[in-house]
């Protein structure tokens, strides 16, 4: 008979359990031969999360641009953090400037600390490029071309941003360097304005 009161507590533990009702088990409900210590329970304590000890919240428990923003918020010198925020708004701004102000706090965030970083660079850049200021963006591939003289990415970007602005030597020009950097011969040669009046 006392062997089943046991397993029926035992088995109404994992019940509770598994349903997230219960956290943690007295040391008298896991075995009710044990002493009583006056309704005190010597059992685990649930845990107390210290306010340094915040683990940060996991993907998919809560809106992405709010988990980002806590972990900055706690880490406010957190590099990847800042960038992975700055991203996520990019990606989410679909026009709205509020996602591009908030995108550019973050990558301004990693400036700050770390002018010549590449990847804010260059999201400082894509950001001015969906603003549509092609110069300001120019200027950001450049600085990001002077961080990783040899990144094709930034070639790339520069050129399309100088070919916005109007500067379409400057674009043919970064994109024969791309071209080069990508192991590719030589584009087709385009005459200047001035070669093509004589």
């Amino acid at each position: 008979m006392d062997d089943n009161r046991h397993l029926r507590m035992m088995l109404i533990c994992f019940a509770l359990a598994g349903s997230g009702l219960l956290v943690a088990v007295p040391a008298a409900a896991a075995d009710p031969k044990a002493p009583s210590h006056g309704g005190q329970s010597h059992g685990a304590a649930p845990a107390q999360a210290r306010p340094g000890n915040d683990p940060d919240p996991a993907p998919g428990t809560m809106p992405e641009a709010a988990r980002l923003e806590r972990i900055a918020a706690k880490r406010p010198a957190d590099t990847a953090t800042h960038l992975a925020a700055a991203r996520h708004y990019l990606e989410q701004s679909y026009g709205a400037d509020s996602r591009l102000v908030d995108a550019q706090r973050h990558a301004n965030a990693v400036l700050k600390s770390e002018p010549r970083n590449f990847d804010a660079l260059m999201v400082s850049g894509d950001i001015e490029n969906r603003r549509h200021r092609p110069d300001l963006a120019a200027q950001y591939y450049r600085n990001a071309m002077l961080a990783n003289p040899s990144s094709k990415e930034a070639l790339l970007s520069l050129s399309g941003a100088l070919d916005q602005s109007g500067d379409h030597a400057g674009a043919q020009a970064a994109f024969a360097k791309y071209r080069e950097l990508s192991g590719m011969g030589p584009g087709p040669a385009v005459k200047s304005a001035d070669a093509k009046s004589n």
